[in-house]
């Protein structure tokens, strides 16, 4: 606009000039730019989340894909609000490619081409390498071993096959009460949920059940009028408060018989043993009794 301006002192005196101001409109607000520029990598089956970044804009920023220029991978969504990028990416993998366009409230935008690279996980990977021996009649139970996969692990057999009365459970045990004995050889899979999967090859060795002992016993007292106790070597005897005891066919027994204070051993009576020793050896190649007298001093 212009405009004369006049000016006039007390004596009547005055002077004019012509002025003119210009009122510019205000700058406009700066316009969204994404500074995003590029996205990490993501794994099928582990979670996801980017946050996309902006600068300037008017009010709330509104994000989203340019239709056309492409999708985000399986399993991933894009928060037009916030501009976060989260989810648990899906099968397949591999590369996907998008525009995308941030908005202001003034409806100025921008927009950016990125993409998102999705890897298969680590596949599982047994560790697993060799199981102990086993024994015909006794339990067996050993649990295979693996790293990596993704969500639960799934064990069969892929070849060969486990001996009698034995199993592998979908969680990795080989357990049973194996009934023959010999070595089995077989190879097991495992499996994620992704269906990737590892195998191995193993064996069991199940030995035959050693022999129940044969077991023969032998029984001890004491008599007369004196009291003392007998032991044996082997352990097993402790008499007069453990008297009989077992022990496998053919083993030497060397019995000791102490006199209690007060008292005197007198002699061994009956039986293998027949003497006045203290001491009295045996073999045990069947059922044997021995008789210690103890006398009073």
């Amino acid at each position: 606009s212009s405009f004369t301006v006049r000016v006039q002192d007390a004596g009547g005196l005055s002077d004019t000039q012509a002025l003119s101001i210009t009122i510019n409109q205000p700058a406009p607000p700066p316009a969204p730019s994404i500074t995003t520029t590029t996205l990490p990598a993501g794994t099928i089956g582990q979670a996801y989340n980017q946050t996309l970044q902006a600068t300037g804009g008017t009010g709330g920023l509104t994000w989203s894909i340019v239709p056309g220029t492409g999708t985000l991978s399986p399993g991933l969504n894009l928060d037009q609000a916030t501009g976060v990028i989260s989810g648990t990416p899906l099968v397949p993998a591999g590369t996907s490619s998008f525009t995308i366009r941030v908005a202001d409230a003034a409806g100025q935008d921008d927009t950016q081409a990125l993409s998102i690279t999705i890897n298969l996980s680590a596949p599982p990977n047994i560790t697993t390498t060799t199981l102990p021996g086993g024994t015909v009649g006794q339990p067996y139970s050993q649990t295979l071993q693996a790293t990596g996969g993704i969500g639960t692990l799934t064990w069969s057999l892929s070849g060969g096959s486990l001996l009698a009365m034995l199993s592998l459970s979908p969680g990795g045990m080989i357990s049973g009460i194996p009934t023959n004995a010999g070595t089995t050889n077989f190879t097991v899979r495992v499996t994620d949920t992704l269906n990737q999967s590892d195998t191995q090859s193993l064996s069991i060795a199940i030995s035959a059940a050693n022999p129940a002992p044969d077991l023969v016993t032998l029984s001890v007292n004491t008599s007369g009028p004196g009291e003392g106790i007998v032991t044996s070597n082997p352990g097993g005897i402790s008499c007069p408060s453990s008297c009989v005891a077992s022990f496998p066919r053919g083993t030497t027994i060397t019995l000791t018989a102490t006199p209690n204070q007060g008292s005197s051993f007198d002699e061994w009576r009956g039986g293998p043993c027949n003497n006045r020793s203290g001491t009295c050896q045996l073999t045990m190649n069947d059922n044997q009794s021995a008789n210690a007298r103890f006398e009073d001093d």
